[in-house]
């Protein structure tokens, strides 16, 4: 019996591992410049206008000067001061998953279709285009890195329903910051909800727990009550 319920234990883990990858943190990215054809030239355009406010977040980071980077859903990304002042907003065309990093005071357009990365200074202004090399996880370890760290402060996205550190969603609502000394303050809250998509997703995790729920749950009844048994 005791077997039995480790199994299912073990069973269930791998499941939630399936649906919700653990991150790989990984120690930098691997890079190879390659020649700039012109395609990403016509498709990345500077805004002075802040038009991706309200949208969810897709990915973020903090620069070494404490300025953030936000890669919006709509395909936009919002360049903002250590205090979040708005700067400038980078617009591009591309079908594909796409993130944001810093490279010193330019940022790094991910594009997760094709495997690239491309350098621009904060208007825009292309400077190099890099095929990405590894490592295999840089996704998820590297560009999705959920936490980040400047000076005393410590940068969290948040998640719409779970909050957990290892858990990757396809967008967060919330960017937050907290101090050594326990000072949090809120730097951007999205207006987004949930689609109807997202909305049948979690009632099918919800149907789907209370399924697993209502089958373990006689067992570990069964197994208490003859433990039980045989104390007495």
């Amino acid at each position: 019996m005791k077997q039995g319920i480790l199994l299912l234990g073990i069973t269930f883990l791998g499941i939630l591992a399936i649906g919700f990858p653990l991150k790989v943190f990984a120690s930098e990215l691997e890079m190879e410049m390659i020649e700039d054809d012109g395609f990403y030239q016509d498709i990345i355009q500077y805004s002075g206008e802040w038009t991706s406010r309200g949208e969810a977040i897709r990915s973020y980071d903090v620069s070494d000067q404490g300025w953030v980077a936000i890669a919006f859903t709509k395909n936009k990304i919002g360049i903002f001061d250590e205090d979040m002042n708005f700067i400038s907003e980078l617009v591009f065309d591309l079908t594909g998953a796409c993130g944001v990093l810093w490279s010193g005071e330019s940022v790094l357009i991910m594009d997760g279709g094709s495997d690239r990365a491309v350098e621009c200074d904060i208007y825009g202004n292309i400077i190099h285009v890099y095929d990405i090399k590894g490592p295999d996880d840089y996704w998820y370890g590297i560009m999705g890195k959920r936490m980040r760290k400047w000076e005393d402060w410590r940068y969290y996205c948040m998640d719409k329903s779970m909050n957990f550190d290892f858990l990757y969603s396809s967008y967060y609502i919330m960017l937050e910051r907290k101090s050594k000394d326990g000072k949090k303050e809120i730097l951007y809250k999205s207006e987004r909800k949930l689609d109807a998509w997202e909305s049948g997703f979690l009632i099918g995790v919800g149907c789907y727990s209370f399924a697993i729920f209502a089958f373990t749950f006689p067992i570990l009844y069964t197994w208490k009550s003859s433990e039980k048994k045989k104390e007495k």
